[in-house]
């Protein structure tokens, strides 16, 4: 069983070093520079961040994100699930608890971003309702934005 943990301190966010993933050519690993900016995203305005962890208390998943870059909109900066727990449904309910924590902050919805070779990512936020959207600022991959509210901008 998965059990799901709103970060609170900066200091937790150590159990992300050395973290890695691989997709064909496409591989991933949380450094130490990484780790201080995801130190910062934790107290941005609205930010919050989830760690999953199995019953023995194994990390499992991690993500995070702020509402900083686009105004009104929850931005994922980080959604990652270690190989060994890897399809699951894991990815899945940590985006659930981050659209849980975004409608009670009364933001518009979420945007994230994956890079073109991360499709497994891909393939996650389309089935989810993501829709890629236009973003001439990144280049490197694809933006995806969830509305919660149709009614909103």
């Amino acid at each position: 069983m998965i059990k799901y943990y709103q970060i609170k301190e900066a200091e937790e966010l150590a159990e992300l070093k050395d973290k890695t993933a691989k997709y064909k050519n496409f591989q991933f690993s949380f450094s130490n520079d990484y780790i201080a900016e995801l130190k910062e995203i934790l107290f941005a305005k609205k930010g919050c961040q989830f760690f999953a962890k199995d019953e023995d208390g194994k990390f499992a998943g991690y993500i995070s994100g702020a509402e900083t870059i686009h105004p009104g909109y929850f931005t994922i900066y980080e959604l990652f699930v270690d190989p060994e727990f890897q399809g699951r449904g894991i990815a899945s309910d940590l985006l659930e608890k981050i659209f849980e924590y975004a409608k009670r902050e009364n933001l518009k919805g979420v945007i994230t971003q994956t890079e073109f070779e991360n499709i497994p990512a891909q393939k996650l936020y389309e089935k989810i309702g993501f829709i890629k959207i236009n973003n001439p600022e990144w280049t490197d991959g694809i933006t995806y934005e969830l509305r919660f509210f149709k009614d909103k901008k």
